[in-house]
C-alpha cells in the first residue's frame, strides 16, 4: 500500500491538478509515511528502488524534491507552485534546486526533453539570478535547444565555441544530436578564429560525427594537414573525401600512413565500437586516395610497414592486388599472408 501511494503521488505531479495532488498527500499523511520531511529519507525502506522509479541512484532523498522535479519537467504550473509552497519552514534555495535539476544525473533519465518554460517561470517567479553557465553546459550535453537559446539572452557573455565543444564531445547521447542546437551554436561562432582548429580536432576524435557537422567544419579543414591526418586515422571517410576534394596543398603520403594507424579512441565505449566497419572505411579511404592521386609517386613500403604494424592486413592485400608489387614491402606481404 505504501509503495503504491508514493509512486502514485510522484506520477500525478506531472499529470493531475492540485486538488488531486492534495488528496493523495492527505492519504500519505494518514498512512504516516514521512517522505515529505525536509531530511533525507531512504525510499528503499518502503521497498522502492529509486533508480527504477525515479531515474536516479540517490538512496537517500528529500522526496518533495522528486515531486517538484516531476511537476517541473511537465511544467504543471499549479502543482509546481503548490509543492514549492510546502517549503514553509526553510526558505527554498532556488539556485541549489536548479543546480540539482540541471545535472546530467537527473537529466539523463528523462524520456522526453524538458522545456525552457519551467526554468523561465522559476527565474521570474522568484526573481533570482541563476548559474546560467552551469545550466547551459548541462543543456548542451542533453540536447535542450530551447533552454540554451533562452539563456543565451540572459548571459553577459556567451562562449559559443566552448558550448559547441561540450555539445559534440560530452553529449549524453553519442548518436542523437539536436541539429537545431548545433545550428544555433554554430551561428554564433567566428569560424576563422584560431581556437576553432583545436575545437574541430577535439570533435573529430569522436567515433561518430554527423555529416552536417563535417560540412560546417570544412572551411577549417581545407588544406589543413593535421586535420586531414586525424580524420584518416579515425576513419571518417565522409570528411576525408570532402577535404581531399576541396584542398590543393596537403601531404598525401602522410594521409596514407595515417589511415594505417590505430584510432585514438576517446572513451571505453568508443573502444568497443571499433571493429569491422572501421577497417572497411579505412580501406575505402585508401582506395579513394589511390583512385584520385595514383600511387607511383608515394612510398608504399612505409605504408605497408605501418599497415603491418597495426594489423591492417586488408589494406596490404588490396595494395598487392591493385598497385605495383615492386613498390611494396615484400617482408610485410609475406608475414601478413
Amino acid at each position: 500500500m505504501k509503495n503504491v501511494l508514493i509512486t502514485s503521488l510522484y506520477e500525478i505531479c506531472s499529470t493531475k491538478d492540485v486538488r488531486c495532488v492534495k488528496a493523495t498527500l492527505n492519504l500519505v499523511k494518514e498512512e504516516k509515511i514521512t517522505v515529505l520531511h525536509d531530511q533525507g529519507f531512504n525510499l528503499n525502506h518502503l521497498g522502492l528502488q529509486t533508480s527504477y522509479y525515479f531515474n536516479h541512484n540517490h538512496k537517500n532523498c528529500v522526496f518533495l524534491v522528486y515531486c517538484i522535479w516531476k511537476a517541473y519537467t511537465a511544467f504543471n504550473e499549479p502543482v509546481l507552485e503548490y509543492l514549492l509552497s510546502m517549503y514553509n519552514k526553510i526558505p527554498i534555495d532556488v539556485n541549489l534546486l536548479l543546480k540539482t535539476f540541471y545535472s546530467t544525473d537527473w537529466l539523463k533519465g528523462l524520456l522526453t526533453s524538458v522545456s525552457y518554460k519551467p526554468l523561465k517561470w522559476m527565474m521570474e517567479r522568484f526573481e533570482v539570478l541563476v548559474d546560467t553557465e552551469l545550466i547551459i553546459r548541462a543543456a548542451c550535453q542533453c540536447n535542450l535547444f530551447d533552454t540554451v537559446e533562452y539563456l543565451s539572452t540572459k548571459c553577459e557573455t556567451f562562449d559559443a565555441i566552448s558550448y559547441l565543444k561540450i555539445f559534440l564531445c560530452e553529449n549524453i547521447s553519442n548518436f542523437d544530436f539536436d541539429k537545431d542546437l548545433f545550428d544555433f551554436l554554430f551561428s554564433k561562432i567566428n569560424i576563422t578564429t584560431p581556437e576553432m582548429n583545436s575545437t574541430v580536432a577535439a570533435v573529430l576524435i569522436n567515433q561518430y560525427v554527423p555529416d552536417y557537422v563535417c560540412k560546417a567544419f570544412l572551411p577549417v579543414c581545407i588544406n589543413n594537414e593535421a586535420i586531414l591526418n586525424l580524420v584518416c586515422k579515425e576513419a571518417h571517410i565522409y570528411i576525408t573525401k570532402l577535404i581531399l576534394e576541396n584542398s590543393h596543398n596537403v601531404n598525401i603520403q602522410s594521409a596514407l600512413i595515417s589511415v594505417c594507424m590505430e584510432n585514438k579512441t576517446t572513451d571505453f565505449l568508443d573502444f568497443l565500437s571499433v571493429g569491422p566497419d572501421d577497417e572497411v572505411e579505412k580501406l575505402e579511404i585508401v582506395k579513394f586516395i589511390v583512385g584520385k592521386y595514383g600511387y607511383e609517386q608515394y612510398d608504399l613500403k612505409i605504408v605497408c610497414q605501418q599497415a603491418y604494424q597495426t594489423r591492417k592486413f586488408n589494406i596490404i592485400e588490396w595494395l598487392v592486388l591493385n598497385t605495383d608489387l615492386n613498390l611494396l614491402d615484400v617482408h610485410c606481404i609475406i608475414n601478413s599472408a
